[in-house]
């Protein structure tokens, strides 16, 4: 008898976020089903302070000091490059934002360049609101004896 009546709660709950249309996708905000979105992504390429390309520096996309990517950001690849990918949905786009390189080896120290954002409105007019797309180079300097 228990069991049936967990079973019918769970079928009347789950019944409801169906026909309310909300979904969790991962961010630290959950997303309405169908909220119109927009598509970012940052790019570049991450150097020390004679130009050479550092591998493995995560690279991570910031507002007001906090990480918008669940995942956690990406990683240069060995040419010192990056991509970032993110989703704006009804909660931005946002006017600016930091890109955040650190080196969790300390080998060199951690910095952020704040990029302005301007979103392309393109798509076929549905949900799609637009694309932004910012390149972003970092030169990383040497971390200081202490």
């Amino acid at each position: 008898m228990k069991a049936k009546v967990i079973s019918g709660i769970n079928l009347i709950l789950s019944t409801l976020m169906t026909l309310l249309g909300f979904s969790s996708c991962g961010g630290f905000m959950p997303v309405e089903y169908g909220v119109p979105h927009a598509n970012f992504k940052a790019s570049g390429t991450i150097t020390d302070e004679n130009k050479s390309p550092i591998e493995n520096i995560r690279v991570d996309i910031h507002h007001n000091g906090r990480s918008l990517l669940a995942e956690g950001g990406s990683y240069t690849d060995k040419n010192g490059k990056y991509q970032v990918q993110y989703v704006w949905n009804f909660t931005a786009p946002f006017d600016s934002i930091d890109i955040v390189a650190t080196d969790t080896t300390e080998v060199y120290q951690s910095d952020s360049v704040r990029v302005s954002t301007e979103l392309n409105k393109k798509g076929d007019g549905n949900w799609l609101m637009g694309v932004a797309e910012v390149k972003a180079d970092i030169t990383l300097k040497h971390q200081t004896d202490k």
